[in-house]
């Protein structure tokens, strides 16, 4: 179970970390692009690492889960720096509908879908549901 919550935090930050450093680094001005371009490299990198250390590993549910779970938060974290994200909380109620969209997915996506990021968290979603899909029919045979 160890190796499966690490799987999805390393699958997670490898996301979420690229997206954050350059709205750190840009602020306002945040090419879209560059964004998406980093945060999928980012999580193309882990997966490359991931099939490396353990190949026959069940592990892109996991990452899958990991990337929805924690993704409000750090999109949160990373639209703070262009004035969004947490500069936008006021109250509890907006505390509530953080953790909401932590809990529903498909509220993800439509935090995503205002900031520009959506093209990378639909790749990254569509390759680690393939990958998981064969990973589960591998198991089967």
């Amino acid at each position: 179970m160890v190796r499966h919550i690490l799987w999805a935090t390393g699958g997670t930050v490898s996301f979420w970390l690229p997206i954050i450093l350059v709205f750190a680094v840009e602020r306002a001005n945040t090419n879209m692009i560059l964004a998406n371009l980093m945060a999928t490299l980012g999580f193309l990198l882990c997966w490359v690492i991931r099939r490396w250390f353990d190949p026959r590993g069940r592990q892109a549910i996991w990452m899958l889960l990991g990337l929805y779970l924690l993704g409000p938060i750090l999109l949160s974290t990373a639209t703070t720096f262009a004035n969004g994200g947490f500069a936008q909380i006021h109250e509890w109620t907006d505390v509530g509908w953080l953790l909401f969209a932590c809990v529903f997915p498909p509220v993800q996506f439509l935090l995503v879908a205002t900031s520009g990021l959506w093209p990378s968290l639909l790749f990254a979603t569509v390759i680690l549901v393939c990958v998981s899909v064969m990973e589960r029919t591998r198991a089967v045979i």
